[in-house]
């Protein structure tokens, strides 16, 4: 599909799973938000993934467990970051879209909305400083 050679690994676990994308991609990408979408992590039960979901931009994306529901939208994202592009943003920022929480329940429950917004070089500075603030405030 796709062009695409999908292969099932058993005993590999492909975590967050997309169920949903919260990007019209018949649309052009929303603007970022500032501070920018934060890196998701789940919470750990009995067992489970160590690493967040981190916010990427989309030209590094190369796989992304997804429903087949999601794949249009998957299709439409290279289209979409040279849209960005041209209209001057610096590219697209997929993410998992949790309505702002970073923590979500084991195996990313909670976390199966994939977010696409246009983002700027600077944004990245800014959000980087807006989080190292918050940090100092809570020491």
């Amino acid at each position: 599909v796709l062009g695409v050679h999908l292969h099932v690994l058993p005993g590999v676990l492909q975590e967050p799973r997309f169920s949903s994308t919260s990007w019209d991609s018949t649309r052009p990408a929303p603007v970022c938000p500032l501070p920018l979408p934060p890196a998701v992590y789940a919470r750990i039960d009995d067992w489970g993934p160590l690493h967040p979901f981190a916010p990427l931009d989309v030209r590094r994306l190369a796989l992304v467990h997804a429903d087949p529901g999601v794949w249009p939208h998957l299709v439409a994202l290279a289209a979409a970051s040279a849209d960005a592009e041209a209209a001057g943003s610096s590219g697209l920022l997929a993410f998992a879209d949790t309505r702002g929480r970073r923590v979500v329940a084991p195996h990313f429950r909670g976390a199966d909305a994939l977010g696409v917004c246009a983002y700027r070089d600077r944004d990245l500075l800014e959000s980087f400083g807006q989080a190292a603030a918050a940090s100092q405030d809570h020491w």
